[in-house]
């Protein structure tokens, strides 16, 4: 009986731990996290830059792109990322 109520208060304190440990781990990590932020953004900087070097080879030789790799969605993230890095 006194290991049924174990298993269970173990799990009501993993259940109760886990939720309020997660921001704390957020705020412990924060170097950490603004770091990767600021290596992504510049990854993805680098694949827009070879992306855009293919779109414009393609409108040269001129061929059309597809309606969806005119509206490239990097720029928007990467402004935003900008703006939040900027503070």
């Amino acid at each position: 009986m006194a290991e049924i109520a174990i298993a269970i208060a173990a799990k009501v304190v993993e259940y109760l731990v886990a939720p309020i440990g997660r921001p704390f781990g957020y705020l412990f990590n924060y170097r950490s996290n603004i770091d990767n932020l600021v290596h992504q953004v510049e990854k993805l900087g680098d694949a827009r830059a070879g992306l855009q070097r293919s779109v414009d080879e393609v409108i040269r030789n001129g061929d059309e792109i597809e309606a969806d790799v005119d509206n490239i969605g990097a720029n928007g993230f990467m402004e935003e990322a900008g703006k939040f890095l900027e503070w």
